[in-house]
């Protein structure tokens, strides 16, 4: 059986494709990977309000916890870039508790979520990145 449009959108990465999905079919997993997807982006292009959207409409949902920790960190540092820093360290501080033994890939190696300093994980995870990794 072949992919259903909004599994396309979501494979091929396609923003524009993603934007109604976010909105139309975010109770479905196609909804939350577009949602996932698409605060990603927003967020790598400058624009964390929207992201935070997505982040925030994300969490929300019984799927949330599929795509942390990322979530909670990309959502610390799309919080951050709106000037909203004391959410931002507790969404970390948050997440250390729930992931303490969680792995992060960094280009020196791997790194305990717990023993990343703060700022470190607030600039590593607002900026350019690919989401499929």
């Amino acid at each position: 059986m072949g992919e259903t449009q909004p599994e396309q959108a979501v494979a091929q990465r396609d923003t524009t494709a993603l934007e109604p999905l976010f909105r139309e079919f975010l109770p479905t997993k196609a909804g939350h990977d577009a949602a996932f997807r698409l605060g990603w982006r927003y967020l790598d292009h400058g624009r964390p309000r929207a992201a935070l959207e997505c982040f925030q409409s994300l969490a929300a949902s019984p799927a949330a916890e599929r795509f942390e920790p990322l979530l909670s960190l990309r959502m610390a540092a799309a919080l951050q870039q709106t000037g909203r820093n004391r959410e931002a360290k507790q969404y970390v501080a948050n997440v250390r508790k729930r992931h303490p033994d969680a792995r992060l890939r960094r280009f020196a190696g791997d790194v305990r979520l717990s023993d990343a300093p703060l700022m470190d994980l607030l600039v590593s995870f607002g900026g350019p990145a690919d989401p499929q990794a």
